[in-house]
């Protein structure tokens, strides 16, 4: 009896340690991650692709959240965006086939160049312009890699 009665205090903190532990390693499950965005559909190889990452607060016409570009050597590029935070993104990626840095248009104010959208959108006679709502993905742990097809 005497050892039980030792053993009471240590044998009720054990819930208590566990709830502790369950607790800290529920808060280091990682919040960033990996972002792989794979660009299919290049033609040629002259110029360089370059991919734009949005945020729902950003404008899709005005400065990205983050931006890499590539030179291209094959009929598909993979670019990475390291420790991104798990959330809802746009990816907007285009060839940049004279290598100037912009996406030209032409005199109808049309994209010149190859470009697509995450959520596999495009340009089309109904739909309008690009919005977040249109073209966002959620990037997570499940959903860390992006095909985008410029066309």
């Amino acid at each position: 009896m005497k050892i039980l009665n030792r053993l009471r205090p240590f044998a009720l903190s054990i819930p208590m340690l566990l709830a502790i532990h369950a607790t800290v390693f529920a808060e280091a499950s990682p919040t960033n991650g990996l972002l792989t965005v794979e660009v299919q559909g290049l033609k040629t190889t002259h110029g360089k692709i370059i991919v734009n990452v949005f945020r729902k607060a950003d404008d899709l016409f005005g400065k990205p959240y983050l931006q890499r570009e590539a030179v291209i050597t094959q009929s598909t590029a993979t670019l990475e965006f390291p420790d991104l935070p798990f959330a809802s993104y746009v990816v907007f990626a285009y060839h940049d086939e004279n290598n100037n840095g912009t996406l030209d248009h032409n005199w109808l104010h049309m994209p010149k160049e190859p470009m697509g959208y995450s959520h596999d959108w495009h340009f089309g006679l109904f739909t309008g312009m690009p919005t977040f709502e249109t073209t966002k993905f959620e990037f997570s742990r499940e959903t860390s890699t992006v095909a985008i097809t410029v066309k």
